[in-house]
């Protein structure tokens, strides 16, 4: 197998073929990890005789956010928001999240500042990590605005937003910084082709931004759109991205044999209006049309491995892709369009023995963790793949997505779980036999009893299992039905993901909404609560259960995620005790406990812990959580006393009063009753309590 380009500097000035960019991800994980898709199709190419680059603006931007000018202009810009937010919370009696958010912003930036050397040394950005922090997280004040991702966050864009944000402040911004990089790692090296990987649809708009400088610095440059989002627009949309002058042509499906076809007849300056799965413009103003084709049922998965500085972009905490499969071997939810990403919605998979090569071969250079590219995969083929680990003794970890089938025996489950497998998540949707067959899951609530039990038995380690809250014609006794089936499997994955339904226009009951009794508006979502699905309609079904019903399964599932995850909550009735106490007797018979982890950085700010503004800002200490995928929840103000305090009591169980004798002791403030009680007050607002809350 022919490795995968690499990426060194030393070669980024040397004329090439084609270009394989992968445009700027969300700041969680914008320097974890390199996207497959451009390194399995610059492989492809370069196999074909093409000379091929990969470009990661992923670690492009790294050295871009890591600038003296932008750090800096974003501290000033921090600062005024900090002020700003200061002037509202004190206007609106000391309402404070958007204050202590713009505080926490504002020392990430400072502590960025004083230590900018340091994070630009070799060692730490080959490790990504500064310490304890994490390079995505001490950058996310800057990254969340400078790579737009906050502009699509929580919708995927429609052609109206998409036009305001082209012509926004924000792109404008964008399109400076990204300018000169532009012209160096791609213009400069005169591509013919430059293919956009766009799997997400908050990366549309970024991704046409940098095609517009490469088209404005030279047109000859043929620019190519693909990817699992781009993938699934309709011809409208796609006339509107044709729109934007940025964009040459948008390849459907799998885009190696496509790119191999395009490259080919630019090389040859051909004509390449017919190349199946290519999408180009339509003339006079026609939509675009797509040719599309079924190629054999055995045609190759493409893959490729990763090599030199490809490799060792792959971060110490990053996985390593492996491609797996493409389709769904299920592919009949009515719901889903995840199979329409494949051509000709069919499942085509890579033997066993190629994927446990693929392991063998990084294993031999260190790298041990691995995510297999697939939808969902077969019992047969998980049981081959851990099979062949187990014969070979490779010691690994391997994860996917799990789809809940009879056909996952105990034997299977086991043997997987011995060669190092880890399911991501595991896509249960419902747990009602109706909704089931409404959805057409193709599976009853016995085989998922059944396999969950089996799952739990095995002790299989699960991150989410999924449901999809509000199913078209779910009534109110289906949905309490559904969370209780949650609630006693809640023990199964370390997570419950509850979701929104999203009714795509791909989607079998997009295309055909009557035969549901779903009925329409013909208007795409533009609210946060489009997530990030293309083409998600606005819909309604007359059976379905009221909006106030709705909120009520909500917060039940929100209680049972409390319930599976107590470690950074006081229970509920012990929560309100402690802030509503107007005195030590109100909550003399509580015991309670505090968290262990935190992390401190000082922070001037305008108001102290319980919310009194101050005419000077004075010096406090601003705490995070060191608890994953909450971070941002959990920050609060406290006194330098106050820390110190927190700091004697972390990890022990707490009555009021020996809370109290600690106060004493340390001799923090004269009323010591005062400020016991208000030190517990803030603890209890900003979850520093555990769950050990209770009557002694």
């Amino acid at each position: 197998m022919n490795a995968a380009p690499s990426d060194g500097r030393a070669r980024s000035q040397e004329p090439v073929d084609a270009i394989l960019a992968f445009s700027p991800y969300t700041p969680q994980l914008l320097f974890g990890r390199c996207y497959p898709a451009p390194l399995f199709l610059a492989q492809h190419l370069t196999a074909a005789g093409y000379k091929a680059a990969v470009v990661d603006f992923n670690r492009e931007a790294l050295g871009l956010l890591l600038r003296d000018s932008v750090v800096r202009e974003h501290t000033k810009r921090c600062r005024q928001r900090v002020e700003e937010c200061a002037h509202d919370a004190r206007r609106s009696g000391g309402k404070l999240p958007a204050y202590v958010e713009a505080v926490h912003d504002l020392s990430l930036l400072r502590f960025v500042r004083r230590n900018l050397a340091a994070l630009r040394t070799p060692r730490n950005l080959a490790a990504l990590r500064f310490g304890d922090l994490s390079y995505s997280y001490l950058l996310h004040p800057i990254a969340r605005n400078v790579l737009l991702w906050h502009q699509f966050k929580s919708t995927a864009p429609t052609p109206k937003t998409l036009d305001q944000y082209l012509a926004s402040a924000e792109a404008r911004a964008f399109e400076m910084l990204f300018r000169e990089c532009i012209l160096t790692r791609i213009v400069r090296r005169r591509p013919r082709l430059v293919g956009f990987s766009v799997p997400f649809g908050h990366m549309l708009g970024p991704s046409l931004v940098l095609a517009r400088i490469i088209k404005q610095s030279d047109s000859d440059i043929h620019v190519c759109l693909g990817g699992a989002f781009i993938g699934l627009l309709n011809e409208e949309f796609l006339a509107h991205v044709f729109g934007t002058n940025a964009v040459d042509s948008v390849v459907r499906f799998e885009g190696e044999e496509p790119l191999s076809a395009l490259l080919e007849a630019l090389t040859r300056r051909e004509s390449y209006g017919a190349i199946p799965n290519l999408v180009t413009p339509g003339q006079g103003g026609a939509l675009p049309q797509v040719l599309s084709t079924r190629r054999p049922g055995r045609a190759p998965v493409h893959s490729a491995r990763l090599s030199g500085s490809l490799l060792g972009d792959q971060r110490h905490q990053a996985d390593i892709p492996i491609m797996h499969s493409l389709g769904c071997y299920w592919g009949k939810c009515s719901f889903c369009d995840y199979p329409n990403l494949a051509e000709g919605a069919r499942y085509r998979f890579r033997p066993a023995s190629d994927v446990v090569d693929d392991m063998e071969y990084y294993a031999a250079r260190g790298r041990r963790r691995f995510y297999l590219i697939s939808s969902a995969i077969a019992p047969v083929h998980g049981r081959e793949i851990a099979e062949k680990i187990l014969q070979r003794k490779l010691d690994v970890s391997w994860w996917t997505f799990l789809r809940v089938d009879r056909n996952f025996d105990l034997e299977t489950l086991r043997a997987m779980k011995r060669s190092g497998f880890l399911c991501t998540q595991i896509g249960m949707e419902t747990a009602n036999d109706r909704l089931l067959k409404f959805i057409n899951k193709g599976y009853d609530v016995a085989t998922l009893r059944r396999f969950l039990d089996d799952v739990r038995s095995v002790g299989l380690p699960v991150g989410f299992l999924s449901v999809i809250v509000d199913i078209p014609s779910t009534t109110y006794q289906e949905a309490l039905e559904v969370w209780e089936f949650c609630r006693e499997y809640a023990d199964v994955a370390e997570n419950i993901m509850y979701t929104s339904f999203q009714l795509t226009q791909t989607s079998p009951m997009g295309v055909h909404p009557e035969r549901w009794g779903i009925m329409t508006e013909g208007e795409l979502l533009e609210q946060d609560d489009s997530g990030q699905r293309a083409g998600a309609l606005r819909f309604s079904h007359p059976a379905t259960m009221t909006a106030s019903e709705f909120e009520d399964i909500l917060a039940r599932y929100a209680a049972l995620s409390r319930e599976r995850h107590p470690e950074n909550l006081c229970q509920d009735d012990a929560l309100q005790a402690i802030q509503q106490a107007r005195g030590p007797a109100d909550i003399a018979n509580l015991r309670f406990s505090f968290l262990k982890r935190q992390a401190y950085m000082t922070a001037w700010a305008h108001f102290d812990a319980s919310g009194r503004f101050m005419e000077r800002p004075t010096n406090h200490y601003l705490f995070q959580l060191r608890e994953p995928f909450r971070d941002t929840r959990h920050w609060g103000l406290i006194t330098d006393g106050e820390r110190l305090l927190l700091n004697r009591c972390a990890g022990r169980v707490r009555t009021f009063s020996q809370l109290r004798r600690s106060v004493r002791k340390m001799g923090v403030g004269n009323d010591v009753d005062e400020v016991a009680l208000k030190f517990l007050k803030a603890c209890a607002t900003y979850h520093l309590l555990e769950q050990d809350a209770s009557t002694p």
